[in-house]
């Protein structure tokens, strides 16, 4: 059970860096697209592993920040400077949350 939190524990930076990297995205309208999919995803996965408040914090900044800017491109370019390494460390972030949320499950169903 320890070795999970920990894991959960060591995994709480690579969010905040994914926030502020997709804030930083917004301020400079680059990758907007991606940053709405990014604070999705980690708003989710916070959900999975029990830390709400950030995850409520997370949708509230989604919903302000959809509201201030709309965005008139809508494409998902994997050919621009910087997607792919957020979206594989999106994918790596995931990977582990659900991995951490099953063995939480399984651990409190023993």
């Amino acid at each position: 059970m320890f070795t999970v939190l920990f894991i959960i524990a060591m995994l709480n930076p690579f969010y905040g860096l994914f926030t502020k990297i997709a804030l930083t995205d917004f301020e400079n309208n680059q990758h907007i697209f991606i940053s709405r999919w990014i604070l999705k995803i980690l708003s989710v996965c916070l959900l999975l592993i029990g830390n709400f408040f950030t995850s409520f914090l997370l949708i509230i900044a989604l919903i302000k920040q959809r509201k201030e800017k709309s965005v008139l491109n809508n494409s998902f370019d994997l050919k621009e400077k910087g997607a792919k390494s957020r979206v594989i460390g999106m994918i790596f972030i995931c990977s582990f949350t659900l991995m951490c949320f099953f063995l939480l499950i399984k651990i409190q169903s023993l």
